[in-house]
């Protein structure tokens, strides 16, 4: 059972000229237990809240005194402008976490933490804290954790974390602009984890040297044009946003790097920097680098590659060769339209590529069928309106997922390969164009017959074999239906009944050949809608889903209904000609008579 007692605060001005007595009363402290500290250890401990000092006056703090194990003291909805020396009274021992962030703190002094023996973590960020002075954090002989970011710390002394054991150490957000060569000199071999992102650093001159312990170097978002990696001896390092053009040698610890965001231009330079390195994760995306067959030599340990937004036009076909570990392939945001023959012969096992907001009008299989493990491919954004999906399913077929958004699909070529790879179980990415012709919210284009080619989730169900429709060119051109106006139409009774007409004159003699009827059928057919119809028909796929004996009676309904209305003209057409000529012979017989009863009259 934890108890509590009511806190003293005696107010002390550093010259001794005035005593000031305040009593935290029961309401601004509060037991809280099984709550996660500053490590992320579930402990038992006491929050202080709703304290308030507005004024710079200098404050010795007195906090309350717990009779059990470990616990820690948190700090809310306070404002503390200047903590001073022995702030936490005399017996603290029990206290392992502090959590200070965000109670308006401007200044420590030194000694303010003085006889915290079992401190571990201590967190003053959010505040609003310019300089770090010797001596401050003399004393913490088990500090591990210190989280100082988000401050406006400009400056931090020479020897600041003398004799402390630190392991993590927070530094980012603040205006740091230089760091002491010694500034480290005590954590050589404890510090593990240092984050400087956010700051003005310009330059790093001998800070990590010596430094074996150091696991991870977060360097982000600072302005330095110039870093000798060969210096830090260290796992994992971040220089994301910075104004690198080079980064010099690099020592053969560093498994993971970040160089997104850069200067780097002069590809030969990185490439001599990186020859024979041990990384396993390269992040050069949001540079301006261009590639060439030395950038990535002996990188064999090489499993991921971020090469995105660099204005990369063209790719040798060795850049990868050495790259035999390669699984992950960034190269989307840049002017690719083709890959070489042999380009990705020697990244055999590579599971994920992006090649997505780029320039390619086709996905060329000869160049990615060495990419038999690839399991997620993603070409949204490009220009590609055909792909053989079968052919792809052949050479990668582990592939499981695909993004094909924002390309120049056609609704039916779209169809046909949303459907393969619901029957193959590979997940399609789902587009967001659902105001437009689209398949599963992937736009599309519409041909002149297809109606609706939007496909419900739950359409695509159960996918069946059936023949292709047989409407080809050879079909077509040995059908009856066209043999009768191609050659058998002269040898129709039809033909011969106009024949027979001409030769009576009982209409006007006419060369059939010559008429526009004729030639439709004989010459002018192949550029008519009826024949683009047609050939339409033929493009169905040989994949229908179970609905599609519907659609099948559909089209062969519109084709009936065509031949019936061109048989319906044939019928008109020869009705006209036959009134026409009855109403000739009609007239002439009207004549003969007139006149033979004129012939009588006189």
């Amino acid at each position: 059972m934890i108890k509590t007692f009511p806190l003293l605060f005696i107010i002390f001005h550093p010259l001794s000229e005035a005593v000031i007595t305040y009593t935290i009363s029961s309401s601004q402290q509060t037991n809280e237990y099984g709550q996660k500290d500053c490590m992320g250890v579930t402990r038992n401990g006491i929050r202080i809240h709703d304290l308030r000092f507005d004024d710079d006056q200098t404050r010795m703090l007195s906090y309350p005194t717990l009779c059990c194990a470990d616990y820690y003291l948190r700090f809310s909805r306070s404002s503390l402008p200047i903590l001073a020396t022995s702030s936490f009274g005399t017996r603290p021992n029990y206290v392992v976490d502090i959590m200070m962030n965000n109670t308006n703190i401007s200044k420590i002094l030194p000694g303010t933490f003085a006889g915290l023996n079992y401190l571990n973590c201590l967190d003053l960020s959010q505040n609003n804290i310019s300089f770090i002075q010797y001596g401050i954090f003399n004393g913490l002989q088990r500090l591990y954790m210190l989280n100082l970011a988000n401050n406006n710390i400009k400056q931090i002394f020479d020897n600041a974390f003398d004799k402390v054991p630190l392991k993590t150490l927070f530094l980012q957000d603040n205006m740091l602009s230089f760091l002491d060569d010694n500034l480290f000199s005590s954590q050589k071999t404890s510090l593990k984890t240092i984050n400087l992102a956010k700051n003005i650093l310009k330059e790093i001159n001998n800070t990590f040297i010596g430094m074996n312990a150091l696991i991870t170097l977060n360097l982000n978002e600072n302005y330095i044009t110039d870093i000798n990696l060969g210096n830090i001896y260290c796992s994992e390092i971040y220089l994301r946003k910075n104004k690198i053009s080079h980064i010099g040698a690099i020592r053969k610890s560093i498994r993971i790097m970040d160089l997104s965001e850069n200067n780097i231009r002069m590809v030969e330079k990185l490439g001599n920097s990186l020859i024979n390195a041990s990384i396993v994760k390269l992040n050069l995306s949001q540079n301006s680098i261009q590639l060439n067959q030395n950038t990535f030599l002996g990188l064999h340990n090489l499993t991921h590659l971020h090469l995105d937004n660099n204005k990369i036009g063209n790719i040798s076909n060795t850049v990868f060769r050495d790259l035999k570990s390669l699984i992950f392939l960034d190269l989307s945001h840049n002017n690719i339209s083709n890959f070489q023959y042999g380009t990705f012969d020697h990244v055999i096992n590579m599971q994920y590529l992006n090649i997505s907001y780029n320039e390619f009008k086709n996905l060329q299989m000869h160049i990615i069928s060495p990419l038999q493990k690839l399991s997620e491919l993603d070409f949204r954004k490009n220009r590609i309106e055909k792909l053989d999906i079968e052919s792809f399913y052949y050479h990668c077929s582990s592939v499981r997922k695909i993004d094909l958004n924002e390309n120049f699909w056609k609704c039916k070529e779209l169809t046909n390969i949303v459907k393969f790879c619901q029957k193959k179980s590979i997940e399609v990415v789902r587009g967001n164009s659902f105001d437009l012709e689209n398949v599963r919210g992937i736009s599309c284009v519409n041909d002149d017959f297809v109606v609706n080619s939007t496909v419900p989730e739950n359409a695509i169900s159960e996918v069946v074999q059936t023949e292709k429709m047989p409407f080809d060119d050879k079909f077509m051109e040995n059908s009856s239906f066209f043999r009768f106006f191609g050659e058998d139409f002269q040898k129709s009774n039809f033909y011969e009944y106009l024949e027979n007409l001409v030769s009576r004159k009982q209409i006007d003699p006419i060369d059939l050949n010559s008429t526009s009827f004729y030639k439709f059928f004989n010459k002018d057919y192949k550029n008519s809608n009826l024949f683009k119809y047609l050939e339409n028909l033929k493009f169905i796929d040989n994949t229908k889903v179970t609905e599609t004996p519907v659609e099948y009676f559909h089209y062969l309904f519109i084709f009936g209904v065509t031949l019936v209305a061109i048989l319906v003209l044939i019928f008109i057409t020869v009705f006209a000609t036959s009134l026409s000529i009855f109403k000739k012979q009609s007239s002439k017989s009207t004549r003969t008579v007139s006149n033979q009863d004129n012939v009588e009259l006189l």
